[in-house]
């Protein structure tokens, strides 16, 4: 697994295949947490680093959020990443879908197409 940063807006992640992570671990989070202290253009100081991007304003790890966090001045962002059924990437906080979306699905247990479907933010406004 691999983690790259483009720009503030753009993140990059790469899976080396299905044995991987297969039951949904989060251990992305620091590798990517390392990528960003690497990649911050902070030399000195204290940085910030927003917890599941800009959440209090946006739906917690989405790329809306990620992208407000460094609108907002955010040195860094911080996610957690599973692993779908079908070996897919995506970036949320627990193990289910329970607290963030309309339905409760389990992540290792759901394929990308599945989870697209949930409505993770309109409650947000």
């Amino acid at each position: 697994m691999g983690c790259t940063r483009r720009t503030n807006e753009e993140i990059v992640l790469t899976s080396a295949g299905p044995a991987e992570n297969r039951h949904g671990k989060r251990w992305l989070f620091a590798v990517c947490a390392a990528l960003f202290f690497c990649c911050s253009t902070v030399s000195h100081g204290q940085l910030i680093i927003a917890h599941r991007g800009g959440s209090h304003d946006a739906p917690e790890n989405t790329l809306a959020a990620f992208r407000l966090a460094f609108e907002q001045g955010a040195d860094g962002i911080e996610g957690d990443f599973y692993l779908t059924r079908d070996n897919r990437i995506v970036c949320i906080h627990d193990a289910d879908t329970k607290r963030v979306a309309d339905k409760t699905l389990v992540v290792a247990e759901s394929s990308l197409a599945e989870l697209k479907r949930l409505d993770v933010g309109s409650w947000k406004g």
